[in-house]
């Protein structure tokens, strides 16, 4: 048989046609490219399943897709939820409509697990206090000592009765010392809560009838381990015209016309300042003023020991 005697065969058949793509396809190429045999088109059918778009294939057949929930199954469910979600995770639905979960914070997914790499009281610069060590579990991280409170993971110290007493203008007051009556005081509640803290402290000397002239002596002892604190004496004359001298310290002005003197020892060591008392007239009554300055602080919270003597 000829090729054309073919041809012709396969168009009389309807085998062969030279109409355009809408023709073929009955207008309905934006679906499954519809029927020929007079059956009616259902649409495109979804991912192989044999369900139309907007459906899933469930046990039962197909079924209308679900809103995006874990209670119902997500999209793609079947009508029970999600399963459990592993342990720190919650279950949630993918973006492809499918069961998931997410991983709670600070844990990461691996796999089909959430893990969480716990942080120290080094890794959280923690030196005090019982931080979560980032897994929902409590360190232990130590105590803070006296006077000593717990902020945020270090220790802050607790500022002493005496303050504010951190100005020459606003001084914590000793009481008053008679020369006469050999007066001696100690005193045990005052602490540095800070770098910053300077201690300001003043008493009034009275010279009594003793047949001298007041002599003033101060110590700082009790320095806490690992702070180095040094101390300043003044002392102004009452009535005036003011010739005092000094003795086991520094003779030293402070700029702000206190006159007196300083000791600045190392460490721990002792530090102790005298004044004897010298005025214009017989009379040698006036105001001393003592200043605790921390050289060196290590957050040591412990008081100091402040010590008056006036012979």
């Amino acid at each position: 048989m000829n090729r054309l005697l073919v041809l012709g065969t396969l168009v009389a058949a309807g085998l062969l046609c030279s109409c355009s793509e809408s023709e073929m396809t009955g207008g309905d190429a934006s679906t499954d490219g519809g029927r020929r045999d007079g059956a009616i088109d259902m649409g495109r059918r979804d991912m192989g399943s044999g369900c139309l778009t907007g459906e899933h294939l469930c046990e039962s057949g197909c079924v209308v897709d679900h809103s995006n929930e874990p209670s119902i199954g997500c999209a793609l469910g079947c009508g029970g939820p999600c399963p459990a979600a592993p342990a720190n995770a919650t279950a949630s639905c993918g973006d492809d409509g499918r069961c998931d979960f997410r991983c709670d914070a600070p844990y990461i997914r691996e796999f089909d697990h959430c893990t969480c790499t716990p942080m120290s009281c080094s890794d959280l610069h923690a030196t005090c206090g019982a931080p979560d060590n980032g897994c929902g579990t409590p360190l232990s991280c130590g105590t803070c000592g006296t006077n000593s409170t717990c902020l945020e993971g270090a220790c802050s110290c607790t500022p002493d009765a005496n303050e504010p007493n951190d100005t020459a203008s606003t001084p914590h007051s000793l009481g008053t010392y008679n020369d006469a009556d050999d007066d001696e005081m100690s005193f045990t509640d005052s602490s540095v809560h800070s770098m910053a803290d300077g201690d300001w402290f003043s008493f009034n000397v009275v010279d009594g009838l003793d047949g001298g002239d007041p002599r003033i002596t101060v110590t700082l002892d009790s320095i806490p381990t690992g702070s180095n604190y040094d101390m300043e004496l003044f002392f102004a004359c009452g009535p005036g015209g003011d010739s005092s001298t000094v003795d086991d310290c520094t003779a030293y002005t402070d700029g702000a016309g206190h006159n007196g003197c300083a000791s600045r020892n190392s460490g721990v060591t002792r530090e102790i300042a005298t004044i004897i008392a010298h005025c214009s007239s017989t009379d040698e009554d006036g105001v001393a003023l003592v200043h605790v300055i921390p050289a060196a602080w290590v957050n040591t919270c412990n008081n100091y020991s402040l010590n008056v003597y006036v012979h």
